[in-house]
């Protein structure tokens, strides 16, 4: 994320790839959805919008195999910016119930990305109140992260 956010984002794909392969070396984890939610985040980032869904794809397997619950909600959100980029507001939609069902109990404020997307597809659907809400949420869960 550093590389795409200091304006060299062609190189982030494949410095998280030598990451992955370090990880995969180093350690006996097997769960490779934090690694998919980061790399659609990326590719999505580049404009790569059918590679960053196949990855958002191949990471919800892998979070539902481990029962990985944050990166679970982060490619959800991601699936939701996707979808909010193609106009669909119906999937958009569907891509944050299943980030809000993934939390459980959880409050939805403890994501700050989700509240984020939640509050851009309000936004999207006209509803400017619920938009700032979200917003607000963010910003009392984790000042300063908007």
């Amino acid at each position: 994320m550093a590389l795409a956010d200091a304006g060299r984002p062609d190189e982030a794909p494949d410095v998280l790839a030598e990451g992955r392969a370090l990880a995969d070396r180093l350690t006996t984890a097997s769960d490779e959805s934090p690694f998919c939610a980061t790399t659609a985040i990326i590719t999505a980032r580049l404009g790569r919008w059918q590679e960053a869904e196949a990855h958002v794809a191949r990471g919800l397997e892998a979070a539902a195999e481990s029962g990985a619950v944050g990166p679970g909600v982060d490619l959800h959100s991601t699936r939701m910016v996707l979808a909010l980029g193609r106009g669909d507001l119906d999937a958009a939609t569907a891509a944050v119930d299943a980030a809000i069902d993934l939390l459980g109990d959880r409050p939805a404020r403890t994501g700050p990305g989700l509240c984020r997307t939640w509050g851009a597809l309000l936004e999207a659907r006209g509803d400017l109140a619920g938009a700032r809400a979200r917003l607000l949420d963010v910003w009392e869960s984790k000042p300063g992260s908007l």
